[in-house]
């Protein structure tokens, strides 16, 4: 069985700004585990990596199995990420962002819908 969580030497840079720096992180099985630090320590960033939102360097990175160093589709039909401000359209409902964020993820309209 592999861990739920597996990254090594992980590194996240935003042109000259280096937002993560060797991170390594195992989670085995289920847990419930806490990103914790102060603001502008890379904790977002970590997360969004984690569930393949943003490209990522590193010697090794798989969650759930799923290798983030390349295409993540499959890893995103079993994690969801809920940030905690809603950084979308605010004059958008709730329904029409969720049907816009499927848009960017392209999930079609078909599967959108139901």
């Amino acid at each position: 069985m592999f861990p739920a969580i597996r990254i090594r030497d992980v590194i996240k840079r935003y042109g000259a700004t280096q937002a993560l720096a060797g991170i390594d992180l195992d989670v085995d099985g289920r847990q419930i585990f806490g990103v914790i630090g102060p603001n502008g320590a890379g904790k977002t960033t970590l997360l969004r990596t984690l569930v393949g939102l943003l490209d990522v360097e590193a010697t090794e990175a798989t969650v759930l199995g799923h290798d983030l160093r390349g295409d993540v589709t499959a890893l995103k039909e079993h994690i969801g990420y809920v940030p905690q401000v809603f950084s979308l359209q605010r004059d958008l409902t709730v329904a029409d962002n969720l049907r816009f964020t499927a848009r960017l993820h392209r999930i079609p309209k078909a599967e959108r819908d139901a």
